[in-house]
C-alpha cells in the first residue's frame, strides 16, 4: 500500500481485500440472501468505482465463502442466486461509471512482464534496512512486489516454531469438520492467488522456469496482465493469520505486546522507505515548458492538435489543447482504441500527402527525420523543442 500510495492513488485502496477477509472471517449460518448481496454486491461496486484490479479478489473470496456456506448448509439455490444477483449489480455498476462507452479494448500486451517473482515474499527490493534486495527476472516485476517485512517474517518464524511444537494439538483440531474444511478452503485461496500472482511466466530469482499458455482465457487474462499485483492477497491473509497465531500462542495480553514489538521491528526495517511521504510535504508547481509565444500565433484559429506519430511532449500539449478548448487525436489511457487511432493517423498522413493538409490542425511530429517528409505540404517550425508543422 505504501508503494502505491504515492505513485497509483486507487490501487492503494487495500482496505477492499480487508473487507473480503471480513465478510469471510464474520461468516455465519444465518446470513441470509439479501446480506449476502448486500455484502458482495457492495464490494464489487466499490472495486468498479476504484480499480477494476480488485474485482477478483471479490469474486474469489465470494465464492469461497459462498462454497463454505453451501457445504455446510446445503443451500444450494440461495448462494447461486447470492453470486447472480451480485455479479448483476457488478456489470451495472461497471456500466454506470462508464466501462463499456468506448470501443477501446480492456486486454493489453505485456502478460507475464508484470508477474509476481517467486522470491516476492522475502525480496526487499531495496526498502529494507535489514535484508539484501534478490535479483528478478523482468523489470515489470515491481508490480509483485510482495516483501512482508522483517517485524512479519520474524513473527512468522515465531509461529512456525509454535506449531512445529503444538503438533499433536493441531492435528487434534483438524479432526474437526469446520476447522479441517476452514484450513481446505483457506490453503486453495491462497494457491488460487498464488498461481495467479505468478502466471503465465513462472520465475525464481533471475531465471524463467517455464510459461504456459491457456487457448481461449489468455485475451481475457490480459485485461489482468499485472498479474503481480494480487500478491497482496497473500501478504494480507498471512498478515491475518500472524495475528492470529500470536494470540493463540501466547495469548491476548502477551500477544499484544508481541504485535507491537514486532510493529516496532517492521518499522524500523521499512523507516527509510516511509520517509517517501516527505516528498508530499514540499510545495511543487509544475511550469509547462511551452513558453514560446509562437504557440499562441500557431494555436489562432485552429482546432486540433494532431501527433502524427508518436507523442512527444505530450503532457504539456495536452494541457495547452485543454486551456484553448483544442482537441487531441490521442492522449495517455492504459486502454484505448490503439488500433482506430493508428487507422486514424494513417488516413490523415494520406491526406497530407494528397495536398489536402487541415488548416485548423496543428500537426505535431517526433523527429526531425519524419517531418522532413512533409516538409512540401507543411510550414514547419522549431518551438520550444517541439516540431510543429501547420498547412502552408
Amino acid at each position: 500500500m505504501m508503494q502505491r500510495i504515492y505513485a497509483h492513488t486507487s490501487l492503494a485502496a487495500h482496505f477492499i481485500i480487508l473487507l473480503c477477509i471480513s465478510a469471510c472471517i464474520t461468516y455465519t449460518t444465518k446470513r441470509t440472501v439479501r446480506q449476502n448481496v448486500f455484502i458482495w454486491g457492495g464490494l464489487f461496486c466499490l472495486a468498479a468505482g476504484l480499480h477494476l484490479y480488485f474485482a477478483p479478489v471479490v469474486f474469489a473470496f465470494m465464492v469461497i465463502c459462498l462454497v463454505k456456506d453451501f457445504l455446510e448448509t446445503r443451500r444450494l439455490r440461495e448462494n447461486i442466486v447470492s453470486c447472480a444477483a451480485s455479479l448483476v449489480i457488478f456489470f451495472i455498476t461497471m456500466f454506470l461509471f462508464g466501462y463499456f462507452y468506448s470501443h477501446a479494448k480492456a486486454s493489453a500486451g505485456g502478460l507475464g512482464a508484470y508477474s509476481m517473482n517467486i522470491n516476492a515474499l522475502l525480496n526487499a527490493r531495496g526498502t529494507s534496512r535489514f535484508l539484501q534486495s534478490l535479483p528478478v527476472a523482468t523489470a515489470g516485476q515491481y508490480e509483485g512486489y510482495g516483501y512482508l517485512g522483517f517485524g512479519v517474517l520474524l513473527g512468522c518464524f515465531f509461529c512456525t516454531c509454535f506449531a512445529f511444537y503444538k503438533t499433536n494439538e493441531i492435528k487434534q483440531a483438524l479432526q474437526h469438520t469446520t476447522y479441517r474444511r476452514n484450513a481446505v478452503l483457506t490453503a486453495s485461496l491462497c494457491l488460487f492467488f498464488f498461481i495467479f500472482a505468478l502466471s503465465p511466466v513462472i520465475t525464481f530469482n533471475g531465471k524463467k522456469i517455464f510459461s504456459f499458455s491457456i487457448p481461449g482465457i489468455n485475451h481475457v487474462w490480459s485485461i489482468f496482465r499485472s498479474t503481480g499485483r494480487y500478491v497482496w492477497v497473500l501478504m494480507y491473509i498471512i498478515l491475518c493469520a500472524l495475528c492470529r497465531g500470536i494470540k493463540k500462542a501466547f495469548g491476548a495480553k502477551k500477544g499484544l505486546l508481541i504485535l507491537c514489538a514486532l510493529l516496532a521491528v517492521q518499522y524500523a526495517d521499512l523507516k527509510d522507505y516511509f520517509k517517501k511521504g516527505n516528498a508530499f510535504k514540499q510545495r511543487v508547481v509544475w511550469a509547462s515548458p511551452l513558453v514560446s509565444n509562437e504557440w499562441e500565433n500557431i494555436a489562432a484559429r485552429k482546432k486540433h492538435i494532431f501527433f502524427v506519430s508518436g507523442t512527444p511532449e505530450l503532457y504539456p500539449l495536452m494541457d495547452f489543447a485543454l486551456a484553448r478548448g483544442l482537441t487531441t487525436n490521442d492522449s495517455y489511457l492504459s486502454r484505448k482504441n490503439a488500433r482506430q487511432i493508428e487507422q486514424y493517423k494513417s488516413e490523415e498522413k494520406e491526406r497530407i500527402f494528397a495536398g489536402n493538409a487541415d488548416a485548423q490542425t496543428i500537426y505535431i511530429f517526433e523527429t526531425e527525420e519524419e517531418a522532413e517528409k512533409y516538409k512540401s505540404m507543411l510550414a514547419l517550425f522549431y518551438i520550444d523543442g517541439a516540431i510543429v508543422g501547420v498547412k502552408k
